[in-house]
């Protein structure tokens, strides 16, 4: 490209480059500047003849006469003295059948180091030329473009946000809006924060309008208090309004205007009005198409109707949004809708107050369909009005349960629609977690349940490995799961009743890094790790997390047929349970059969804090079954052989009845039926044996 050279004034030239590909140009449309360079080539090597010349209609104009491409590229510079406002170009030897391509000649117009206030390089711009404003705060208002195809830009601060603030005079009682836009057609606002205006932020009668990356704060009105739309036509995208205040529509106000609204964020605006007409904390729309996608609507109040939106016969669509923490002492604590038509999709609903009913959303006489999405814990209630379930909308009073499959199909979504302290339900069945079998839940405190068979046992499989990071004191509950793997990362939990069996792959068990958990009832067996430990990892591994070190506490489990590897040369794994750091307590637990290269049983870091009440811990791979200094709570049986589970169940049907009676009086005197481990077969196994009559536990 050709370096950059200094044109009049303080503007700089531009390199462009336009693609030719033989029957079009890519862009077809370039605007550019008086000094600016155009370069057209065909983007890559070789490539079949082609010419650009000047002109339209297969017709040259004179400016450049068939400049060749390839080979090389054509290159044309604007020049400074350039009479005409478009140059029209084409391929000669493709103009019948091809599309021609278009340079728009237009002026930067740079305030404040061209023109000092914004209003005058309005008023000197033509069509399609920008006013480009440097970073700093411009005390205008009532600034009014007049010309088509304007682009009004402000510059961005390093985080993306407006650096360019306009607003009154501080101590200013004129209410004008700071900007007002009549009449004018293909206006571009980007980049501007409006803050303050005492008439509206900006003010949209019979124009059309995008406005982007924009910033409305603080502003008040009486219609519309950061934007009104009367018969215009208008696009909104990655715009903020907070803290505006209005009659009708704090935020926004329509009326008979065809309006989207895309990634925008409406916070803390107010109406006021308490008359028939349309309030709308956040947008009030009367006549008219609304289009509302992913947008966020937070603590907006409406004094009358709409706490956050306020129609009155509209053609409305909200999707993909969110409207939480929304208020109206009348109806509609998100949404109050008279006549028209209003479709709601894959949106949540929740949290929102209305005073006089319709604590989501207030419908009267509007055709309404509500579909995949969340209408909840809405106060009083949740929809007052007619409406069509187009599929998949829950509608409940309580946000904090969600079920899968009936509200969500899948964990992953159920997952996605959660708050802190809510809680998944899940009903029996096969549920695969994710492509690569692991899922993990970041920062959201959210329990999962799932259902269990009738002998109490899990009857939720997930299929895969789960992880919960991030949580910190917030606790979670996870109960009633069968699942490969589970991690807990800085985080509280209490997991009881589930099943991580089959772990592979780097770590299998369960993994505790700097969690304060609670395991009960639990078994963890039949992992095979080929990296951490097999069974049960306890560590503290994260920096700066919000659980300063692991705390956990095992009660009725069972560790078992675990087994533990190293990739490295040299190395031994680890099998059955590993702790390197934290304070780690077992009661009730069964530790056995686990193996490992390294160390099969239990074994501790020097820094840990370990005891054991009521335990066993038996038949691991490593002599003495413990590595490590623990305490001794008393009931503990630690051995290197396990004791038969179902002592007296000699033929092992798993019942301790008649058949093994036989078996024990056949061989009274010798040692084959030997229980209590005296040599002999005599009233001493007698008397354990009907102590332990029927089935095996």
């Amino acid at each position: 490209m050709l370096c950059s050279t200094l044109l009049a004034g303080t503007a700089l030239a531009e390199n462009h480059f336009i693609q030719h590909g033989g029957t079009v140009f890519n862009p077809p449309v370039l605007m550019v500047e008086p000094g600016d360079v155009v370069q057209w080539g065909i983007g890559f090597p070789g490539g079949s003849p082609r010419t650009v010349t000047s002109g339209e209609d297969c017709m040259p104009d004179g400016l450049w006469f068939d400049g060749e491409i390839p080979p090389g590229l054509f290159t044309w510079e604007v020049p400074l003295d350039i009479g005409v406002t478009e140059v029209p170009y084409f391929n000669r030897l493709a103009c019948r059948n091809g599309e021609p391509g278009l340079l728009r000649i237009i002026d930067i117009r740079r305030v404040p180091s061209e023109y000092p206030t914004i209003q005058e390089a309005l008023d000197a711009a033509d069509p399609y030329d920008t006013i480009l404003i440097a970073p700093g705060t411009y005390l205008e208002t009532f600034l009014v473009p007049s010309d088509d195809h304007l682009l009004i830009k402000g510059e961005l601060d390093t985080e993306g946000d407006p650096a360019v603030v306009i607003g009154p005079e501080p101590g200013s009682k004129l209410a004008f809006p700071t900007m007002s836009i009549n009449g004018v057609n293909d206006l571009r606002i980007e980049g501007i924060h409006f803050a303050g205006g005492l008439g509206g932020g900006v003010v949209l009668d019979s124009a059309s309008a995008s406005i982007d990356d924009c910033l409305f704060t603080d502003n008040t009105s009486m219609g519309g208090g950061g934007l009104a739309c009367l018969e215009s036509a208008v696009s909104i995208t990655d715009c903020r309004f907070d803290g505006n205040t209005s009659g009708h529509g704090g935020g926004v106000l329509t009326v008979e205007s065809d309006v989207s609204i895309v990634g925008c964020d409406f916070n803390g605006n107010r109406s006021t009005s308490f008359d028939d007409m349309v309030a709308g904390g956040a947008i009030a729309a009367a006549s008219g198409t609304l289009s509302i996608l992913d947008c966020r609507f937070e603590a907006n109040d409406a004094e009358s109707s709409g706490g956050a939106i306020a129609l009155e016969s509209c053609q409305v669509t909200v999707v993909d949004s969110h409207l939480e923490g929304n208020t109206t002492t009348a109806t509609g604590g998100a949404i109050d809708a008279m006549s028209g038509t209003l479709e709601v999709l894959d949106t949540v609903i929740r949290g929102n107050v209305a005073t006089a009913g319709g604590g989501g959303i207030h419908l009267d006489g509007t055709t309404t369909s509500i579909g995949a999405g969340r209408v909840c814990g809405n106060s009083p209630d949740q929809i007052v009005g007619d409406w069509t379930d187009v599929g998949g909308v829950v509608v409940r009073d309580d946000c904090s349960i969600l079920s899968v499959p009936d509200d969500f199909p899948t964990i992953g979504e159920a997952v996605e629609a959660c708050r802190d302290g809510d809680t998944i339900m899940i009903a029996a069945g096969d549920y695969p977690l994710s492509e690569d079998d692991f899922f993990l839940i970041e920062d959201i405190a959210v329990s999962i349940i799932g259902e269990t068979n009738p002998d109490g046992s899990p009857a939720v499989n997930l299929g895969g490995s789960l992880g919960f990071n991030g949580q910190g004191v917030v606790p979670i509950v996870i109960e009633d799961l069968k699942m490969a793997s589970l991690g807990l990362y800085d985080c509280t939990a209490t997991v009881t009743n589930c099943l991580m069996v089959d772990g592979q792959d780097n770590f299998a068990g369960v993994l505790v890094n700097q969690a304060k958990v609670t395991l009960i009832d639990c078994r963890i067996a039949d992992g095979s790790s080929g990296f951490l430990p097999g069974g049960v990892y306890i560590t503290d591994q994260i920096e700066d997390g919000e659980i300063v070190t692991s705390d956990v506490d095992l009660i009725d489990c069972v560790i078992e047929n675990n087994t533990g590897g190293c990739p490295f040369p040299g190395c031994g794994g680890n099998a059955g349970v590993r702790i390197e750091r934290g304070i780690v307590d077992f009661v009730r637990c069964t530790i056995r059969d686990n193996a490992a290269s390294g160390h099969g049983g239990i074994s501790m870091a020097s820094q840990t804090d370990v005891s054991l009440t009521d335990t066993t811990v038996c038949g691991n791979s490593s002599p003495g079954q413990i590595n490590g200094n623990w305490t001794d709570n008393g009931g503990n049986t630690v051995i290197d052989e396990c004791p038969e589970e179902c002592p007296g169940d000699f033929n092992h049907d798993d019942s301790v009845d008649g058949g093994d009676l036989g078996f024990l009086l056949a061989a009274w005197g010798g040692p084959d039926a030997d229980i209590n481990g005296d040599g002999n077969t005599d009233g001493g196994d007698l008397g354990l044996f009907l102590s332990v009559w029927g089935p095996c536990p």
